[in-house]
């Protein structure tokens, strides 16, 4: 009984070893190497590896950058960056910065210099200048000099009346010419109370 066991079951092993073998070589060999490889590569893919390429890109770029700046040098960036990028890496503009004489929209090249250049003082101060000269002459001009009115100027003046604008002409003509405004008070009958309604309207 035994003896026949053992028979059914080497018939049996029989069989599977030759139905694998069959199988196996009727498959196609390309198919057999496209599903090695497949195997091979999820068998040594880490689970749930969700990493992206590592961008091996180490280039970079250096400008240099001086003039009206807080911090001239050289400054290097991993990317390409405009001009306003480069400014602001060097501290900002000062106040004397020209800000219309560069386009800081501009995208910079590798090794390239930026010089921001400085107001011109000629042309920033010139038309103040010209200006507050204009106001002073004008100021000038509408004031009376003590020195070279003639007697219709003087009567102009508040509190001055004839007799008064004839003792200021004959004051230059005995003392010269007033020193300053102030000598006008030793003409008789000019004190405080009419030198303080003048003041702002006579000049030497």
């Amino acid at each position: 009984m035994k003896q026949q066991k053992w028979i059914i079951w080497i018939i049996c092993g029989a069989i599977l070893l030759g139905a694998g073998f069959w199988y196996t070589k009727g498959q196609d060999p390309v198919t057999k190497e496209s599903n090695f490889q497949a195997s091979v590569s999820e068998s040594s893919a880490p689970a749930g590896d969700t990493s992206k390429p590592v961008n091996t890109d180490s280039s970079e770029i250096a400008v240099f950058i001086c003039g009206a700046v807080k911090h001239p040098g050289v400054y290097r960036f991993s990317e390409s960056v405009r001009i306003c990028d480069v400014i602001a890496s060097a501290g900002g503009l000062t106040k004397k910065a020209d800000t219309n004489a560069v386009n800081q929209a501009r995208f910079v090249q590798d090794g390239e210099q930026i010089e921001i250049p400085r107001r011109s003082k000629t042309a920033k101060d010139q038309p103040r200048a010209e200006s507050d000269a204009q106001t002073a002459s004008a100021t000038s001009s509408d004031k009376i000099s003590l020195n070279k009115a003639t007697k219709e100027q003087l009567l102009s003046l508040p509190g001055i009346g004839e007799s008064k604008a004839n003792a200021i002409v004959a004051y230059r003509t005995e003392h010269g010419s007033f020193q300053k405004i102030e000598d006008i008070m030793n003409i008789s009958g000019i004190k405080n109370g009419v030198f303080d309604k003048i003041k702002d309207k006579i000049t030497i």
